[in-house]
C-alpha cells in the first residue's frame, strides 16, 4: 500500500508523450539506507533546485521535524551546523551565495569560540 510519508513514487515528465510517467515506487528507508554521502548531496543539491528550495521551505522542514526522536532533531541540527561550517570555509563568493556564505562563517565562528554550542549525542 503507498503510503507518501514512507514511499517515494518515482515519475518524470516524458516530453514525447506529453505526460507524466511513473516509474514505480520505492521505500524511503531503503533509500536512506542505501545513499551515500555523494549520493546524499547530489540528491540535497537536485530537491534544492526543484523549485528553488529557500528559508520557508527550511522552516515547514523544521516545524515537521518537531514530530520526530529527539535524539534524531539534535542529530539534524548539528547535522545542519555541519553543512553550514563546511559552506564557511568557501573562498570564493559572489552576488548570489556571498550573504549565505558570510552568515555561515559568522556562525562558524561563534562555534569556535564556543559562544554557540552544538552539543552532542547521549
Amino acid at each position: 500500500m503507498y503510503d507518501p510519508k514512507y514511499t517515494i513514487q518515482l515519475k518524470e515528465y516524458d516530453y514525447d508523450l506529453k505526460e507524466s510517467v511513473s516509474h514505480g515506487d520505492v521505500s524511503v528507508h531503503l533509500c536512506a539506507k542505501s545513499m551515500t554521502f555523494d549520493n546524499f548531496c547530489y540528491l540535497f543539491s537536485e530537491y534544492m533546485n526543484m523549485g528553488g528550495k529557500d528559508f520557508r521551505d527550511g522552516l515547514r522542514v523544521g516545524e515537521a521535524f518537531r514530530n520526530e526522536h529527539r535524539t534524531l532533531q539534535g542529530l539534524a541540527v548539528r547535522f545542519c551546523l555541519g553543512i553550514i561550517v563546511g559552506l564557511s570555509k568557501q573562498e570564493y563568493t559572489d552576488a548570489r551565495n556571498e550573504t549565505a556564505v558570510n552568515a555561515c562563517k559568522k556562525i562558524a565562528s561563534m562555534i569556535e569560540n564556543d559562544e554557540l554550542k552544538i552539543g552532542r549525542i547521549i
